[in-house]
């Protein structure tokens, strides 16, 4: 419906659409100055836990679970666009550690991201990407319980669409790079590798919390 334009007052309007546009300037501006400073310092601790992980992984286990099964992690996230550009910085600073480093083990061994909006990725390619990760509990079995899919992938990053369905007890730890609104999801999450069947006497589960600003807010 088309009203008249008299009846609204253009100045003001224009006004205030105006100081939107100029508001929205500032904070694109001052987004792009944080991002140009370096980078982000969640995504370092990440890969600092990531490095204790590996290094963790190649010490002699008693209980006998494989050194990659010990290193492998599911990193949650509740937004598509925080796990897409999560992905891309891990797989450059894991491309770009030292041979020497302990997230060298990691080379090449980042899955695909996982997200369901956008209608990026089928339910197949999704399929192999869990496969890949967890071929002894995502993925099919040989009539004699060996896994038809290669152990590709250690690393898997994801958001809440593999919260709920999917069996990852393969894996034995769980980063939430950020916490839902919604506490129950936390549940959901930790319910793909704290499940039956796991060969993890323990499984580790870690939580990056808000900065206590964005806490009282």
């Amino acid at each position: 419906q088309v009203s008249p334009v008299s009846e609204f007052d253009v100045v003001a309007l224009r006004t205030d659409v105006v100081g939107d546009i100029e508001l929205l300037e500032e904070l694109l501006a001052s987004a792009r100055k944080r991002r140009a400073v370096g980078p982000d310092a969640k995504v370092l601790e990440l890969l600092d836990r990531l490095s204790e992980i590996s290094e963790e992984a190649e010490r002699p286990d008693k209980d006998g679970v494989p050194e990659h099964d010990r290193r492998k992690v599911i990193v949650f996230s509740t937004y598509t666009d925080t796990v897409e550009d999560l992905h891309a910085s891990v797989v450059a600073a894991i491309e770009s550690a030292a041979d020497d480093s302990s997230l060298a083990a990691y080379r090449g061994r980042i899955a695909p991201a996982v997200f369901g909006s956008r209608g990026k990725g089928n339910q197949q390619e999704r399929s192999d990407t869990l496969a890949g990760f967890c071929p002894e509990t995502a993925g099919e079995l040989r009539e004699d319980g060996t896994p038809l899919s290669d152990n590709l992938f250690d690393v898997l990053i994801t958001t809440d669409v593999l919260a709920e369905g999917v069996n990852l007890q393969q894996a034995g730890r769980m980063i939430n790079f950020d916490l839902p609104w919604n506490p129950m999801k936390l549940v959901q999450r930790h319910g793909r590798i704290d499940r039956i069947g796991s060969p993890h006497k323990r499984v580790f589960i870690g939580c990056f919390f808000p900065a206590e600003n964005l806490d009282e807010l």
